[in-house]
């Protein structure tokens, strides 16, 4: 299976790409994004996007989803495992809390990757990908 842009980005032969010399570059070039392009994949919507009591919550849940996207980014790139395993760990919680089941399989498989004794990176990124993307995804 090829690796994903993530993993070109941090652990190919040749990390960095022509005009991907800093973390900056890579993200304008759209390496280190998730594949599959959010903008036109289908949307995800929470199980309780129907209810009033949660759509505060759910705006606050959208807004941070944008940035726990660039944060996990930003931590495969300076293969801060921690990071990423604790993150993935409390988008497993939030994910079942309001209401994106997938989000917390997922996310769920992600902190096992990086729990691993000898974490293997190509999983990691194609895990890490699969949450970036499906972040991307959410709407209210």
């Amino acid at each position: 299976m090829p690796r994903s842009a993530n993993c070109r980005l941090v652990f190919g032969d040749n990390p960095f790409v022509p005009g991907a010399d800093s973390l900056a570059g890579a993200l304008r070039l759209g390496i280190g994004m998730s594949p599959m392009n959010a903008e036109t994949a289908e949307p995800i919507y929470s199980i309780y996007q129907d209810e009033d009591d949660f759509r505060e919550l759910l705006e606050e849940f959208y807004t941070s989803a944008n940035e726990r996207r660039t944060t996990l980014q930003q931590s495969l790139a300076t293969r801060q495992l921690g990071t990423i395993r604790i993150h993935a760990h409390q988008l497993k919680g939030a994910g079942g809390g309001y209401g994106f089941e997938g989000l917390s399989q997922i996310a769920s498989e992600l902190e096992v990757a990086c729990q691993q004794p000898q974490p293997d990176f190509d999983e990691i990124c194609r895990r890490l990908d699969q949450v970036v993307d499906y972040l991307g995804r959410i709407r209210i």
